[in-house]
């Protein structure tokens, strides 16, 4: 795991269950516990129930960037509102989840390359981002340590960020209890319980709690959820895989830039080391259940600048996710396995780290610390879904966040709160409508 320091915020999870509430959020990942901030400051009674512990599956697994720059259009107006919160959430509410504002990089190392990135910063314009900027060889050298390989150029954006995935999940969960809301930790929801198309309650492994509306934000979890009421939503699972050096004395070589290479990427950590990765490597498990959803995903996985991996679903943990049933009042899947917890790919990870030695000598001799690996909420188009539905009123969906969901999760969260209140949203939602994927 990445040290998420999410354990030590569940003693103040625990407790009893309210018999009614305006919202039950499902999940305690970063965009559930956003979502249950916003919630409760707008003045509804907030439920957030979690099976396992606040942020410890991919909410506190990821990279920890919290960037713009390289989005699908789609999400360039959402990513800027959650940088903006990013930058203001500390200041305003006395916390810290380690936000700093470094700046990502995206190396070249071809012209097609850098016309690519052109072809982006063109597109971002027309939504209204205007702070990536195309660098040339020289250029690019400003941002890298002294000796490390030449590039063609790359594409900048100072705007961009970083945060700690492994403290920042359980500090908004304080801020939305200070606001009001209630947590349960160790609280699975067995199910969603409707009569004539409406939401009535959500049923726990501890009991019944009725609501008006239950927002599901369960990341990989959620089409399982989803099913039990009876909406499909093509969602599957990919593994991947990242580790954190040991604190180095190298760092201070190394400028404070979030960089992503062809197959390497790292961004300084506050402890004094970096979380690395193996760039553009993933892997899915595939089961019966997979294979079925598997023709929807073709386009983008063949298509896409990540190299998706396949095996056989050694664990289960694949076929749990897809093909599970459970039923109201019985013991689910969900209270089974409290916490996804993957194996890591040290190989992956070896390749990682030479790759990156190779190009930033800076790093040789640095030390892997800690590898982990964490399952990814994946949509066909790498587009979430923050949206209601309307087949069942008074229920809500924020997932399939494809490895994007921290660093928009503060916006996400407010967008599905809005949605939720029936204000208007600051950022349209129509791209996140989740009839594109023939889910009502």
């Amino acid at each position: 795991m990445s040290g998420t320091d999410g354990a030590a915020y569940d003693a103040a999870f625990q407790g009893g269950l309210p018999e009614r509430v305006d919202c039950v959020v499902v999940g305690g990942g970063i965009v559930g516990v956003f979502a249950a901030l916003d919630l409760a400051r707008a003045g509804r009674s907030v439920l957030l129930c979690e099976k396992g512990g606040i942020g410890l599956e991919q909410s506190g697994r990821n990279w920890g960037w919290c960037r713009t720059m390289g989005r699908a259009a789609a999400e360039i107006p959402l990513s800027r509102e959650a940088l903006d919160r990013w930058r203001t959430l500390e200041p305003d509410a006395g916390v810290d989840v380690g936000f700093r504002q470094c700046g990502t990089l995206y190396l070249a190392k071809s012209a097609a390359d850098l016309r690519r990135y052109g072809r982006w910063i063109e597109t971002a314009a027309t939504r209204g981002h205007h702070d990536t900027t195309l660098l040339d060889a020289r250029e690019v050298e400003t941002f890298l340590p002294p000796g490390s390989a030449p590039w063609a150029g790359g594409m900048h954006t100072s705007s961009d960020g970083r945060a700690e995935p492994g403290r920042a999940a359980p500090v908004v969960a304080g801020l939305a209890v200070r606001a009001g809301a209630m947590i349960r930790t160790g609280c699975a929801v067995r199910g969603v319980e409707t009569h004539g198309g409406r939401v009535q309650a959500v049923v726990t492994e501890h009991g019944r709690v009725a609501c008006g509306q239950v927002l599901v934000a369960g990341g990989v979890w959620s089409r399982l959820l989803l099913q039990g009421i009876g909406l499909s939503l093509p969602q599957l699972g990919v593994i991947s895989t990242a580790a954190r050096t040991a604190p180095t004395a190298a760092g201070a070589d190394i400028p404070d830039c979030a960089v992503g290479g062809p197959d390497f990427a790292y961004r300084r950590r506050d402890d004094g080391g970096y979380t690395i990765a193996r760039r553009g490597v993933a892997r899915h498990d595939l089961s019966r259940g997979s294979l079925a959803l598997g023709p929807r995903f073709m386009k983008s996985w063949l298509g896409g600048s990540d190299k998706i991996r396949f095996r056989p679903d050694w664990s289960g943990q694949t076929s749990t996710l897809i093909g599970s049933k459970s039923v109201l009042g019985e013991r689910s899947v969900f209270e089974q396995c409290c916490t996804l917890d993957p194996a890591p790919e040290h190989d992956v990870m070896r390749q990682g780290l030479r790759r990156l030695v190779r190009n930033i000598s800076s790093f040789e001799g640095v030390r892997i610390a800690q590898t982990w690996a964490g399952m990814i909420d994946v949509l066909p188009d790498a587009v979430p879904v923050i949206d209601r539905s309307r087949m069942i009123e008074g229920l809500y969906i924020a997932t399939g966040f494809s490895g994007h969901g921290f660093g928009i999760a503060p916006a996400a969260g407010n967008l599905i709160c809005h949605i939720m209140c029936g204000q208007a949203p600051t950022v349209d939602p129509a791209p996140f409508a989740a009839a594109r994927h023939g889910t009502h």
